[in-house]
């Protein structure tokens, strides 16, 4: 069997060695991997959400993956058409928490239409499958999560998460409701394109 990954995890995007997370993450050319878009959800989601960075290290101590976590409050009530969602708050008086669940996401609380997983070249994925899966289980215990998901992977980077399978994972298709054409190569190209007005 294979061996895990060490990994290294931070609490605060601020934390994180910017060095390392970007020599891994750069090659990746997604902007929603960036620690400026990072730190942005992070101090948005204050609040509502608890955020991990993980790098991922092989036994030479060479970076081989980064990889953000958060722990977010799903309302189930929000997805129920309006009749159901006056009878829900009416079960609520009673029972607060009904409809509600911890979830915790290898990604953001948004949806951005890719992912927050960088495997460098050379990565091994199923030494990495042992250590993504491991430290989800660890994240979901301490924090009270009763579902794990990894999200948002396009196709190529999908087939490579198919590891992940062998260790309990499902496979689950979500519908795109919107899309941003991702012509920057980066969160600060981007935020540099939007109007100052």
């Amino acid at each position: 069997m294979a061996i895990p990954y060490a990994y290294e995890l931070t609490e605060q995007v601020d934390d994180v060695d910017v060095t390392t997370w970007e020599a891994v993450c750069g090659p990746a050319r997604n902007p929603y991997l960036g620690l400026g878009f990072l730190r942005a959800v992070e101090r948005s989601f204050a609040r509502e959400a608890k955020f991990w960075y993980a790098i991922f290290r092989d036994d030479a101590g060479q970076p081989v993956g980064c990889a953000c976590f958060s722990r977010y409050l799903v309302d189930g009530a929000l997805m129920a058409p309006q009749p159901i969602q006056r009878m829900l708050a009416v079960v609520r008086r009673a029972w607060p928490s009904f409809l509600k669940y911890s979830i915790l996401l290898c990604g953001v609380p948004v949806s951005t239409c890719n992912n927050q997983l960088a495997i460098a070249d050379g990565g091994d994925m199923e030494r990495l499958a042992i250590s993504l899966d491991a430290l989800s289980l660890k994240l979901a215990r301490e924090s009270g999560c009763t579902l794990i998901s990894f999200k948002e992977f396009p196709p190529e980077m999908s087939r490579r998460m198919d590891t992940l399978q062998g260790h309990g994972f499902l496979r689950a298709r979500s519908l795109v409701a919107y899309s941003l054409a991702g012509e920057f190569g980066s969160f600060a190209g981007y935020q540099a394109s939007r109007s100052k007005g």
